[in-house]
């Protein structure tokens, strides 16, 4: 919840645009299977934040890929217009926002 006259310390809410690293076949293999070749949007209050929504939402009980580049504020229409721009959900809640997911972050 951004911070308002009814709630002044509320935390702000931040979009990130993380990519993974894909310098190894093995990588892009499982980079693929996940649907975060392209890279990860996410909303979350903070940067470790947003790297814990995309070990619970994105790789659940597998091993999280290393990550190679964090955009803090992304500008949404500064990402790839026909790959990832129209499959873009709501990016305005806490959660992950691109890949496409059908879960909703936890509390």
């Amino acid at each position: 919840m951004p911070p308002t006259e009814d709630h002044p310390t509320a935390e702000r809410l931040t979009q990130y645009w993380i990519e993974v690293d894909l310098s190894t076949t093995v990588l892009q293999g499982y980079a693929s299977s996940h649907g975060v070749g392209l890279g990860c949007g996410v909303t979350a209050h903070g940067h470790d934040d947003a790297l814990h929504l995309l070990r619970l939402m994105i790789f659940r009980d597998g091993p999280v890929l290393p990550v190679r580049r964090i955009v803090e504020d992304i500008d949404i229409s500064a990402l790839d217009s026909v790959l990832v721009q129209p499959r873009v959900t709501d990016p305005a809640p806490r959660g992950v926002w691109f890949p496409p997911l059908t879960s909703e972050p936890p509390a």
